[in-house]
């Protein structure tokens, strides 16, 4: 069981619910918008439901895919909300990807002087960034996949070269993935390098400075790990239970395994991973948070292998919120419910503007 009190039971901050103006974020220009928009609306649904302890107001913001944001339907430049909302509003950030989860939204939002949920300019921008995140995980003696960065002008000037690369990771399959992406969105598993090579001809154009991040196949369970900033000082980030996923068809989460109705069996706690590997995969995962100056929350995914060691994968700072997503399974099994853990995500954002 999950040493997680149940959120009626939290801290003394339930009673600031009725204070709260809150907007739900989301949309965005990423690749990851479809998500956005199914997150946003699954929060805005849980948060305006009827009940005893309810927000001051909750308010949809999408940004569109012009850049405009709307607020409940009404285009507006960005720089307009100041004036639509209350200074202490606190912004539900579920944005996935792009200017949302790279540190761009969030130092808006800091400048206009909104409260906002997930985590700093710089901490998201790291954490988005998949080869620079698992250099710094790596740096702190967790384990990552043997791989290499490949930039899109050196793929078109010496191909052979970076399949020769590739090779030299070990045997395929190899996983390819852009850098700056997310929900398995143009991401491939080749067997072959001719495989890998015809990925790379066919797929979407990378963005401005991304890359492409290689990496060998690692045989194994497929697990994320749900870390929130403990409330004591100093203290280690206190740890959701472990889920495990289950891919039903192709052997690897991709976009239709996590999103669609028939996709990967997610279980928590786990089926097959004992309490030992269990607290091998929160260790990692708290080191992990720890490279990356991790202050809020996230979900961190690993590879478990048959050995029980955890193997890092990347980390996000703004986890899927839909009904299939992962971070509010996790807080399912601790006894908080997604409308609990909407409210407590905003109560900590709005204390931690009150404290700095």
């Amino acid at each position: 069981m999950s040493p997680w009190p149940a959120w009626s039971q939290l801290h003394e901050g339930a009673p600031r619910v009725p204070e709260l103006t809150i907007a739900v974020l989301f949309g965005g220009r990423s690749s990851e918008r479809e998500v956005s928009l199914v997150s946003g609306q699954a929060v805005l649904e849980a948060l305006r439901t009827p009940a005893a302890l309810r927000p001051r107001a909750v308010v949809g913001v999408e940004i569109l895919p012009d850049g405009r944001w709307s607020l409940d339907g009404s285009a507006c430049a960005p720089q307009a909300l100041g004036s639509s909302l209350p200074p202490d509003s606190v912004f539900l950030i579920a944005l996935h990807g792009g200017e949302g989860e790279g540190g761009s939204v969030q130092g808006f939002l800091e400048t206009c002087g909104f409260a906002h949920t997930g985590e700093s300019v710089a901490a998201s921008a790291l954490a988005l960034d998949k080869v620079r995140s698992r250099d710094a995980v790596s740096a702190a003696g967790v384990r990552v996949a043997p791989g290499l960065a490949v930039a899109p002008s050196r793929w078109k000037s010496e191909p052979k070269a970076v399949l020769q690369q590739v090779q030299a990771l070990g045997p395929g399959p190899w996983f390819a993935k852009p850098s700056l992406g997310g929900s398995s969105v143009s991401m491939c598993r080749a067997q072959t390098p001719q495989e890998l090579e015809e990925h790379f001809e066919s797929a979407n154009p990378l963005l401005p400075g991304e890359a492409w991040l290689i990496e060998q196949a690692v045989e194994g369970i497929e697990a994320t790990q749900g870390l929130f900033a403990s409330s004591e000082p100093g203290t280690a980030p206190e740890a959701l239970p472990l889920v495990e996923i289950q891919p039903v068809r192709e052997g690897w989460f991709d976009f239709q395994e996590k999103y669609g109705a028939d996709g990967a069996r997610e279980t928590c706690p786990p089926e097959h991973l004992d309490a030992g590997v269990q607290e091998r995969v929160r260790v990692a995962a708290q080191q992990a948070w720890q490279a990356l100056g991790l202050q809020s929350y996230a979900r961190l995914d690993f590879i478990v292998t048959p050995q029980g060691e955890p193997v890092f994968l990347e980390a996000n700072t703004l986890p899927g919120f839909t009904a299939r997503s992962l971070l509010p399974l996790a807080a399912k099994e601790a006894g908080w419910s997604y409308r609990d853990l909407c409210l407590e995500l905003c109560l900590r954002a709005q204390a931690a503007v009150r404290t700095t």
